[in-house]
């Protein structure tokens, strides 16, 4: 289970970007708390306080400075698209009765012997969603992989969850961990490349390349940025 962390929070009646931009100013950070049929609550809190518990999954205690206190989890996390500061955070108030899901990191520990015949580790998969109640909330899911020889995996359905966690997704059968040899890898790098060599040939003599998209024009993936919700 992970650690409990408490938080000390204010009441805000302030709204809106403008009254956010004056509480990060003054070195806060706005928050929300949502409760089951409860109005939201806004918040704030110093901003290195909060920043320091959003990084951990663990139920954070909030000390409103009416003098009531509420058990939640970090619910969304908003942060500046150029540094990457947490600038806005919503918590969700939680019954400590009640199950809650929450994403997890998985993280190896030891050295697989199948690395004695020049094989990789992979991970694919770093975090999975699980289930229990608040109270038995982990950290994070840690796996021994010392025993992973070349070729072996460690699936969801072998991670070694506490009791009462469970996981929710993805299925069972999902890899999380692999040994495989080095040298495949490699190959399939080639093949990428290679693939990459041919593109193109023919044109100026009737032949299309193969970047092009519908009509001949070329394909072009942006990304756009996000847009800032209202505070």
């Amino acid at each position: 289970m992970a650690d409990s962390l408490t938080l000390a929070v204010q009441v805000r009646t302030d709204k809106g970007k403008q009254a956010a931009k004056r509480l990060r100013s003054d070195g806060r950070i706005p928050c929300i708390v949502y409760g089951n049929a409860k109005e939201p609550v806004k918040l704030s809190g110093d901003g290195h306080e909060v920043t320091s518990v959003v990084s951990s999954p663990a139920i954070v205690t909030l000390h409103l400075d009416s003098g009531d206190k509420k058990n939640a989890v970090v619910r969304d996390i908003q942060r500046d698209y150029l540094n990457n500061t947490v600038v806005h955070v919503d918590f969700l108030e939680v019954d400590m009765d009640t199950k809650v899901t929450a994403t997890i990191n998985v993280e190896s520990t030891g050295t697989p012997i199948g690395l004695l015949h020049d094989a990789n580790l992979e991970q694919p998969l770093h975090s999975i969603v699980i289930s229990c109640l608040p109270a038995d909330l982990p950290e994070r899911i840690v796996v021994d992989v010392t025993p992973l020889d070349l070729n072996d995996s460690i699936t969801v359905g072998d991670l070694p969850l506490p009791d009462g966690v469970e996981a929710v997704s993805p299925d069972d059968h999902t890899v999380v961990l692999h040994v495989a040899l080095q040298r495949t890898i490699e190959e399939e790098e080639e093949e990428v490349e290679g693939e990459g060599e041919g593109e193109g040939e023919g044109e100026g003599e009737g032949g299309d390349a193969e970047t092009e998209g519908e009509g001949g024009e070329p394909k072009v993936i942006t990304k756009g940025k996000k847009e800032e919700k209202e505070e």
